[in-house]
């Protein structure tokens, strides 16, 4: 029992050590939650949401002070080859390209092309259906000046191949903003 106990208190001094290294470096600017928590916290946070947050503080203290070996290692691997083990890139980001413009349209056009009929009226009698008031939103921001287009294009997310269709508004053969209609993986 005594063997354990020394185990754990050498995982959470050297969690102590360091937050303490990576707050200085300025890697890490909040203090944890369970501080936050404890002295005073954030307002806007309902006491259920601080109750969540500080278990899932206390849950990875705790994994971290028992799996404190990797810790190490982890630490190791990250000074020796003097750059982050745990970098991601950000994801990518879907654009419309100019070659995957397909017809211009009006509006009035696309409104008539993609009204929803149900027999059932579980979804309103407006163009994208439950989707309309984002449909309004896109159109909202439409100047004078811009082109509406239908496009389709091929995306590659995460090695999975997909068909995106739906409107970009253009300006100057430059491509301003887009609107998914339609999203189906392919294969």
């Amino acid at each position: 029992m005594i063997y354990l106990l020394a185990y754990m208190a050498v995982g959470v001094l050297l969690l102590t050590l360091f937050r303490q290294i990576a707050r200085r470096k300025g890697e890490c600017d909040e203090p944890l939650m369970v501080h936050k928590l404890l002295c005073g916290g954030r307002e806007d946070l309902s006491i259920a949401e601080h109750i969540k947050e500080a278990s899932s503080e206390l849950f990875a203290m705790t994994m971290l002070a028992t799996l404190w070996p990797l810790l190490l290692v982890w630490k190791a691997i990250d000074s020796v080859t003097g750059q982050r083990v745990r970098e991601v890139a950000p994801p990518p980001v879907f654009k419309v390209e100019y070659s995957d413009l397909i017809e211009k349209l009006t509006v009035h056009q696309v409104e008539q092309r993609e009204r929803v009929q149900d027999p059932m009226k579980a979804v309103p009698d407006v163009p994208f259906g439950h989707l309309n008031s984002g449909w309004r939103s896109f159109i909202d921001g439409m100047q004078p000046t811009q082109e509406l287009w239908y496009f389709s294009a091929q995306w590659d997310r995460s090695h999975r191949q997909e068909l995106r269709t739906g409107y970009a508004l253009v300006k100057d053969d430059e491509i301003c903003s887009h609107y998914l209609s339609d999203v189906r993986r392919l294969g």
